[in-house]
């Protein structure tokens, strides 16, 4: 029961999460109040580069930040309107995941000491 049978379940037009990526630099105190709420986790690919995501489970809300500063913002609907796409919102850190791709200063290969010959 995933996005594809959610898709199919509800009416048109119907508003399955609303995502903003704000303008203006904003902490993330800014929109948690009660850290307690919120199970903290890293969204990032690879792991510890500074990004955190945030998500309060109950009421439908996402946060994603990289630095402490807000990056992305994801509404869900309450835990208990969820129905009948609960599978959509198994995972809600999938909302605010990011692949980083690795540097691309990366070296394929280096020799020393070549002698140059005709």
């Amino acid at each position: 029961m995933g996005q594809r049978h959610c898709i199919d379940s509800v009416a048109p037009d119907t508003v399955l999460l609303i995502q903003e990526s704000p303008t203006v630099e904003q902490s993330v105190d800014d929109y948690i109040r009660d850290r307690k709420r919120f199970r903290t986790f890293d969204p990032s690919e690879p792991k510890g580069i500074g990004y955190l995501g945030y998500v309060d489970e109950d009421e439908g809300f996402v946060i994603q930040t990289f630095k402490g500063k807000v990056t992305e913002l994801v509404y869900l609907p309450s835990k208990g309107d969820q129905e009948p796409c609960a599978g959509y919102y198994l995972n809600p850190e999938e909302f605010v995941s990011i692949l980083v791709h690795p540097p691309m200063n990366l070296k394929f290969d280096e020799y020393e000491d070549l002698a140059f010959s005709r």
